[in-house]
């Protein structure tokens, strides 16, 4: 089943699979801004009528849960945290707690002690999943 305007189709054991990005900035004390302008700065999330909040803030710190069509399998393509301005703090995000047949996800971000932590606020965090059906 190929998502309507969205990622790449692609093929993956035999099935049908697509791509699903987030990209989203966060804001102080764990608020999130899903970033859906397109405009120059690169920013694209992938939007589905199915999926009516993709990303929110999980009101624990350093968790933000994210929603993404139901699918059989879910691969981690991509994970990253841009901070604002360099030399502000280390922090690292990791995709955590994927339940596909739900469609849902955590990020989890953590300081440079890998403890968990809101992300520093105008950092900018993209998730790519590949997601497979079937």
């Amino acid at each position: 089943m190929a998502l309507p305007n969205i990622g790449t189709p692609v093929r993956s054991s035999g099935r049908s699979c697509d791509t699903w990005s987030i990209e989203y900035t966060c804001g102080a004390s764990g608020a999130v801004t899903l970033d859906t302008d397109g405009d120059d700065d690169g920013a694209w999330t992938d939007q589905d009528p199915r999926v009516t909040t993709p990303v929110a803030d999980s009101g624990v710190a350093g968790l933000t849960s994210i929603t993404f069509p139901k699918c059989r399998r879910v691969r981690v393509l991509h994970c990253s945290i841009e901070e604002p301005t360099a030399g502000t703090g280390v922090q690292m995000a990791q995709v955590v707690d994927i339940v596909p047949s739900a469609g849902t996800a955590t990020v989890r971000v953590v300081d440079g002690t890998f403890a968990l932590a809101d992300a520093t606020t105008n950092a900018r965090v993209r998730v790519v999943l590949q997601l497979e059906y079937n």
